[in-house]
């Protein structure tokens, strides 16, 4: 090779783990050198010419850089710490982070209310058919209900709680279920479950089949006695020299969530509807959810797969519409 050419050589920076960013640790190998074997491949990643130009350039600081898959972003006023409890090793679009959509916790949606078509009949199918969910272990129950519809793809024994009953209601209320089914850009919608918790649901993220890092969770509060909001939303907590979880690297049978005790109420953000709707969405991905234990309540929960390059856009109007009251005190 002419010493008149700079070698080719490719520039690693560490990551922090737990945080997601660079530290400003930085090691240049050779064309094909591999990386030291002391050195744990998860804590290091590659800088492109661009963003190598940067940083080692001191255009900006380490910590600004996030790593996201195996690319760096400046992203300097964004948390991105959810990464390091839920890994993208088991689902890998959640590094598809967001600058304006990953901080919002939930969107309320400019829709008239999702509602059976006759209620009565709702009533008559919830009493006959509702039953434990469970996941068969022994453990405590959070919630009465069933599966209202299930996509014919889709293998009900496959199921976070196998034990849910699956019945399919799109015949007794194809108007409620055509409102569903329209009202966001979904790819498919794998199931409608309708839960009432007996319990306490403690803070936790759903294992569903993706996890975006924006609002991506559709539910539905069909039937409410409560005269305050009971569903809410919080951050993983903060970690400790006691509390330092390593990630979430498995889709089934591992600890999605945290006991309550470590979400005390004034870090919780409770869904709180505006009147004229009962249809959220909310980020499954940045965030953890729970549910008070009060008076009964029948919450819709819509898993399937959004139309990714239609879903942001599609939410714009509903947060454009209800900006101030999200962020009301």
């Amino acid at each position: 090779m002419s010493s008149l050419i700079p070698p080719r050589e490719t520039v690693l920076a560490h990551v922090n783990w737990r945080t997601s960013r660079l530290t400003g640790r930085t090691i240049t190998l050779g064309q094909g050198q591999p990386l030291p074997a002391e050195l744990n491949p998860g804590e290091w990643v590659g800088l492109d010419h661009h963003s190598a130009l940067w940083l080692l350039n001191g255009r900006s600081p380490w910590h600004e850089w996030v790593r996201l898959g195996n690319k760096v972003f400046h992203m300097p006023n964004i948390d991105v710490s959810f990464l390091s409890y839920i890994s993208p090793a088991a689902w890998p679009e959640i590094s598809l982070v967001d600058p304006k959509w990953t901080p919002v916790q939930w969107i309320p949606l400019d829709i008239p209310k999702i509602e059976p078509d006759d209620w009565d009949l709702f009533w008559k199918l919830w009493n006959e058919k509702q039953a434990d969910i469970t996941r068969g272990l022994n453990e405590t129950q959070f919630w009465k209900g069933l599966c209202c519809y299930l996509h014919p793809e889709v293998d009900h024994t496959k199921f976070n709680y196998k034990n849910t009953v699956v019945d399919d209601w799109t015949g007794h209320f194809p108007k409620m279920f055509q409102q569903i089914f329209d009202c966001l850009p979904f790819h498919s919608i794998e199931k409608v479950v309708l839960w009432s918790n007996i319990n306490e649901v403690t803070p936790h993220i759903d294992p569903d089949a993706v996890i975006y890092p924006w609002p991506d969770s559709l539910r539905i509060m069909i039937w409410d006695t409560n005269d305050g909001p009971t569903f809410w939303m919080s951050k993983w907590p903060e970690r400790t020299s006691e509390y330092d979880p390593k990630p979430i690297t498995v889709r089934t049978g591992a600890a999605y969530g945290v006991g309550a005790s470590r979400v005390p109420k004034e870090k919780r953000t409770y869904v709180d509807l505006p009147p004229e709707t009962n249809t959220f969405v909310f980020n499954n991905g940045a965030f953890m959810h729970g549910a008070d234990l009060a008076k009964p309540k029948i919450i819709m929960a819509v898993k399937g797969r959004p139309k990714i390059n239609e879903w942001l856009k599609a939410l714009e109007p509903h947060y454009a519409k209800y900006e101030s009251w999200i962020n009301k005190k």
